[in-house]
């Protein structure tokens, strides 16, 4: 389905089964997209380079992800049963995305293989029925999962492709001074709605010199920082059973208690009240 303007977006369900004395490959063609898989069960499996050889097999746990670029397509060789959903992610849908939300800048993506990630977990098991039922409303859920995987991974694994040239030949675009002039900032203000303008302009700095130098220093963006800082304060607070969720929500800068939730179960795979129950029992 097409989320934005013409971007086809698309999830598929791959299941095959394989022979233990038999590998089987599975291929998909290059084209100017992101292919993000999420592993619906466990499964061990080779990569295929490009001059057909094998990687050393690799496991991949139950509800971890793997994400490539299929400039060049991508190749593996199962050596147990897969079971998976396979999202395509087009170049093109990031750029449209861009230009509707101004806070995402349109970046090339962080591959990453076998890592773990609660919230693609999530809607994976939230589009499973997807398969299972012909429904009407399924377009219009896709289309608002499709937009909302998209964020995500723009916020968690977006790299602007310039960023290693720009980042050699200024190895020092944020001082420490800086840093902690941002951090501070950030800290004293948590419960604001804070813009990524508004701190660079505490540093003296653009928004694309913070986004870049800020990730150089401490390996995250300055959006994630915020979001950790942001889920720890939040964790601080719940082992108070006296304060709402809606307190905390705005003590940390959440919009509500709704958008407290989405936040805390994405950091951390859990609701706020089972951490809560969790952390106190």
């Amino acid at each position: 389905m097409v989320p934005v303007r013409s971007a086809a977006f698309s999830v598929t369900r791959l299941c095959r089964n394989v022979s233990r004395s038999i590998p089987a490959a599975v291929r998909i063609p290059a084209e100017n997209a992101y292919l993000l898989m999420l592993y619906l069960d466990d499964v061990s499996h080779c990569d295929i380079r490009q001059d057909g050889s094998l990687t050393a097999a690799r496991h991949y746990p139950r509800g971890s992800i793997c994400l490539v670029d299929l400039k060049d397509g991508a190749a593996i060789m199962l050596q147990s049963r897969l079971d998976s959903l396979a999202f395509i992610v087009p170049y093109d849908l990031f750029d449209e995305l861009g230009e509707l939300m101004t806070d995402l800048a349109a970046c090339s993506l962080q591959c990453r293989r076998g890592i773990a990630d609660a919230m693609i977990d999530h809607m994976g098991k939230a589009l499973l029925p997807l398969f299972e039922r012909n429904d009407p409303c399924s377009t219009a859920t896709l289309r608002h999962m499709a937009i909302a995987l998209c964020t995500h991974l723009l916020h968690d694994y977006g790299r602007l492709p310039e960023m290693e040239t720009f980042v050699d030949s200024e190895p020092n675009i944020l001082t420490k001074a800086q840093e902690k002039a941002v951090k501070d900032y950030v800290l004293e203000n948590l419960q604001k709605n804070l813009t990524v303008g508004s701190i660079a302009a505490v540093a003296g700095v653009s928004i694309r010199q913070l986004s870049l130098g800020f990730r150089q220093v401490t390996g995250v963006t300055p959006y994630q920082w915020l979001m950790q800082v942001r889920i720890d304060r939040a964790k601080d607070l719940l082992s108070q059973r006296s304060l709402s969720l809606q307190t905390i929500a705005h003590r940390c800068g959440f919009t509500d208690h709704s958008h407290l939730s989405r936040s805390f179960v994405r950091e951390t795979g859990m609701t706020p009240s089972a951490w809560r129950n969790y952390r106190l029992q």
